[in-house]
């Protein structure tokens, strides 16, 4: 359940609108998978700057990238960049931050989080405002979503049932079958898949 919200960060702009997430949702999306990665890349452009680049990006409007990148079986690497309006990335406020996921049982899971910047990077200050802003955003949006589908839903087992896939859902999708697909194959249960096996498994997805 953490790795579907992390992976289909489109739920940003609804579920953190104006905080860690600029306020719109017109996004330009990629994804890109190998046999053991999957890869959400968005672009936000022409955004109001949201909150939580306030302190490093003094327009009122900018362009908005973030990368999430899932490696098997549970790290994910973020990358986030406000730049002004068709500027290299280069030049904008950038952000790098680390997901790692340990599972305890079947409905709880350890998230440990990191975040690092390239401007006011010895500002105490902020720090303290951008741990509080990201801790409520886990604890009071995300956290509750995510329990809230989980009841609906009367699993963890997304594609036990069979859902319809939405144009947002490659990188979620694709990260849920090669679990499934490692899982059974250390269990002995049936051999690893090709990478071309994995794609043709994913569809429309591939």
């Amino acid at each position: 359940m953490v790795l579907d919200n992390l992976l289909d960060l489109s739920h940003a702009p609804y579920l953190h609108s104006g905080t860690l997430s600029p306020v719109g949702t017109r996004r330009e999306t990629t994804y890109e998978a190998t046999d053991a990665t999957a890869k959400s890349i968005y672009k936000m452009p022409s955004v109001p700057t949201p909150a939580t680049q306030r302190p490093f990006f003094d327009g009122p409007i900018g362009d908005f990238y973030t990368t999430i990148d899932w490696t098997v079986p549970t790290v994910l690497r973020q990358f986030l960049c406000f730049t002004g309006v068709d500027r290299p990335q280069e030049e904008g406020a950038i952000s790098r931050a680390a997901h790692t996921l340990t599972p305890q049982d079947e409905h709880t899971t350890h998230y440990f989080w990191a975040a690092s910047r390239n401007r006011q990077q010895d500002n105490a200050q902020i720090d303290a405002k951008i741990r509080s802003m990201v801790e409520y955003a886990f604890t009071n949006e995300d956290g509750p979503m995510m329990e809230a589908c989980e009841r609906y839903m009367g699993t963890t087992d997304l594609l036990s049932l069979k859902p319809a896939f939405l144009q947002v859902d490659p990188s979620a999708v694709r990260a849920r079958r090669t679990l499934s697909r490692l899982i059974k194959a250390e269990a002995g249960e049936s051999p690893p898949s090709t990478e071309s096996q994995a794609h043709a498994q994913d569809g429309q997805f591939a």
